[in-house]
């Protein structure tokens, strides 16, 4: 039997010395460079104490983060700049992780301020602003971003930038977009993060504006609550070629091409189809086999990316819809799609591109009236009962923080369209983890 290898010392900044196995050394990047190098059997000295370090060398060790569940913000900070500076990944995320779940997710924009300890240092016509902007802003550029220094404060005191903008990786999208109106230092950090997230691609530099914006992730922007921000996109990204999701790239210049409308009218003559042709007709996939060649990627794509794909970049009418009109006339006073046979997939389709003008110069309101249809794709939705839309729920801020400045109203859209179906909410998506850290 070989001998067991010796055990890897480490000192905390008390001088107390621990130890751990060579296999959780090889995970902390820095402890293993020390072995590589190092040729004596002493201790590698760190500046940590010894509570932080027993922490990281245990997640090393057996990945068992169950003890940071009882640690405080600022303790789950320390281990955090702890595990940046040994280089361990694994141990960083699980901080992250427990930051984010605790201090960040479904928390206002008052409670994310007094969490983190962030001095209210934006106007609140400032906030409102950041919290209406699209998710895919990029942040200002050094040159914009200058002026007078700011006084840090609560948690931007006890880390570093680069440890804090890590973190930010493992926080869901929706807590990001919230994150923007806590203060000037947070909105830079979450626009990145989001920014980045959402249009940054492997090998990739980060986007210097929106003009250098080629990519957008679908689902991430479906995961933060903003799906009808695909349209925002399609108006104000002048470069945007492809969009990313669930596994596939949409080529946004072939869809702009593409007639998907074809095929439509010829269908809409022929008076003599049965129900069962139309109720086919309806539950095919939107865009048929016209928008499928845009689409790389194995398999069928989801429904939600083919939705994102047309409201994006689709041109003319498509499923009785007028999306190029909607999407980029900005003085539409009424819309009757009375006639138009509009159905269940249109009336979803129609959701993301009258919220845009909403969001854009606040829309007035829209009615919608429904017809039934019971195709197994109409009986999969949620019940669309008859209502008026008003601008989603999250742009005004929590009533305790802020209120939206006021916009000229443009007129309302008279939208008749008919349906008892029943609309299904996209799945979330989970946060990339894309490490930008490097070791200190």
């Amino acid at each position: 039997m070989s001998e067991e290898e010796p055990r890897v010392r480490v000192r905390s900044r008390e001088g107390e010395e621990l130890t751990c196995s060579r296999k959780a050394a090889r995970r902390a990047g820095t402890l293993s460079d020390w072995i590589d190098d190092t040729t004596d059997d002493g201790s590698f000295p760190t500046n940590l104490t010894a509570a932080e370090l027993r922490v990281i060398l245990d997640m090393c060790e057996d990945d068992d983060s169950s003890a940071l569940a009882s640690h405080s913000l600022e303790e789950l900070v320390a281990v955090m700049t702890g595990a940046n500076y040994l280089d361990a990944p694994d141990a960083f995320s699980a901080a992250a992780r427990q930051f984010n779940i605790r201090f960040l997710a479904g928390k206002s924009v008052k409670e994310l301020r007094t969490n983190l300890g962030a001095e209210n240092d934006m106007s609140d016509a400032d906030q409102a602003a950041a919290l209406a902007e699209p998710a895919f802003t990029p942040p200002p550029s050094q040159e914009q971003a200058e002026g007078p220094p700011r006084v840090q404060r609560g948690v931007s005191l006890l880390a570093a930038k680069e440890v804090l903008e890590a973190a930010l990786q493992e926080a869901d999208a929706a807590a990001l977009c919230w994150l923007k109106a806590v203060s000037v230092a947070w909105c830079a950090r979450a626009r990145r993060e989001l920014c980045n997230r959402l249009c940054c691609r492997k090998g990739q530099p980060e986007p210097a504006g929106v003009a250098s914006i080629t990519d957008l992730d679908v689902q991430v922007l479906n995961g933060a609550g903003r799906p009808w921000e695909v349209v925002v996109a399609g108006r104000q990204l002048p470069q945007l070629a492809r969009l990313h999701g669930f596994g596939f790239v949409v080529d946004v210049q072939a869809v702009r091409q593409t007639d998907l409308g074809a095929g439509e009218e010829d269908d809409d003559d022929d008076d003599d189809d049965d129900d069962d042709d139309d109720d086919a007709d309806a539950d095919a996939p939107l865009g048929g086999a016209a928008l499928r060649s845009c689409i790389q990627g194995e398999g069928e794509p989801p429904h939600e990316l083919l939705l994102a794909a047309v409201a994006c970049a689709a041109s003319g009418t498509v499923r009785g819809v007028p999306v190029q009109r909607l999407r980029e006339d900005d003085a539409i006073d009424e819309l009757d799609l009375d006639g138009s046979d509009v159905g269940v997939i249109s009336a979803i389709l129609l959701c993301p591109l009258l919220l845009c003008p909403l969001l854009a110069a606040a829309t007035s309101v829209c009615s919608l009236r429904c017809r039934p249809r019971t195709t197994p794709f109409a009986r999969d939705l949620s019940p669309l009962s008859p209502r008026r839309i008003v601008a989603p729920a999250f742009l005004p801020a929590p009533v305790d923080t802020l209120a939206l400045p006021s916009f000229q109203p443009r007129p309302s859209l008279a939208v008749s369209l008919v349906t008892r179906s029943e609309m299904r909410a996209p799945p979330c998506s989970r946060p990339s983890s894309r490490r930008r850290r490097s070791p200190t």
